[in-house]
């Protein structure tokens, strides 16, 4: 089961002060990810949700369903913690946080790129095997900001 969830944000957030903003307009979540970034998370081929403009991607080896779904409508909502206690998160130097309940069958990070730009990178196990989801989410979150970062 493929789990894709849009995050909508109202209040805005810009990037942490050390972090440019990223742009994601006319970003394709599918082909964001190169093949050494998909080859490392483990991932294969991903699937492109027409309703989300998202993306998923079924772990190899059958354990996980991961997905990527960007948002150019809003940042990230530092009031909006739907967890307790609230634990501020960095990907990559831009904030983020987790926004599921701590027992869901899930892990979804959101992370702030820009004043009205975020997207959300979600884990959700497929096999009690599974391995730690928020470490998988938040691995798929840093590979999207690096993706995302103009070359340097």
């Amino acid at each position: 089961m493929v789990v894709v969830a849009v995050v909508s944000l109202s209040t805005a957030c810009a990037a942490a002060p050390d972090a440019q903003p990223l742009d994601l307009r006319d970003r394709d979540a599918c082909a964001l990810l190169g093949a050494e970034a998909l080859e490392g998370l483990g991932l294969g081929v991903g699937v492109r949700d027409p309703e989300t403009a998202g993306c998923a991607w079924r772990t190899l080896d059958d354990q996980a369903d991961l997905t990527l779904v960007l948002s150019t409508r809003a940042g990230l909502d530092p009031d909006s913690q739907r967890i307790v206690p609230p634990v501020p998160l960095t990907v990559e130097g831009y904030p983020a946080k987790r926004v599921d309940p701590l027992d869901a069958p899930n892990c979804r990070i959101v992370v702030g790129v820009a004043a009205t730009q975020s997207f959300a990178a979600e884990a959700a196990e497929r096999s009690s095997g599974a391995p730690r989801l928020c470490d998988l989410a938040r691995r798929l979150a840093a590979e999207a900001v690096r993706a995302l970062q103009p070359s340097r």
